[in-house]
C-alpha cells in the first residue's frame, strides 16, 4: 500500500511518477485514475477537497490500487 499527502505538491509528483510508469496513458486518464485511487469520483472533486485543506498539514490517504487500475 502506498500513502500520500493530499496536497497539490504531492499529487503533482505522484502524477509525474505515474506518467513515467504509464508512458502511453493520456494525462487526463492518469489524473482521473489518481483521483479514484484517492477515493474521489473525479479530479475536480479531489482538487476541491485539496484546496479546502491546510496546505501545511494535509490529510494522508492510502491509495486504492483497485480503484486506480479500474479507472485505467
Amino acid at each position: 500500500m502506498t500513502a500520500i499527502a493530499l496536497s497539490e505538491f504531492a499529487l503533482r509528483g505522484t502524477k509525474r511518477a505515474l506518467a513515467d510508469a504509464y508512458p502511453d496513458a493520456r494525462s487526463a486518464h492518469l489524473t482521473e485514475a489518481l483521483a479514484s485511487a484517492c477515493g474521489f469520483g473525479s479530479q475536480a472533486a479531489l482538487l476541491a477537497h485539496v484546496r479546502e485543506q491546510d496546505p501545511h498539514d494535509p490529510p494522508i490517504v492510502v491509495l486504492g490500487d483497485r480503484a486506480f487500475m479500474g479507472r485505467m
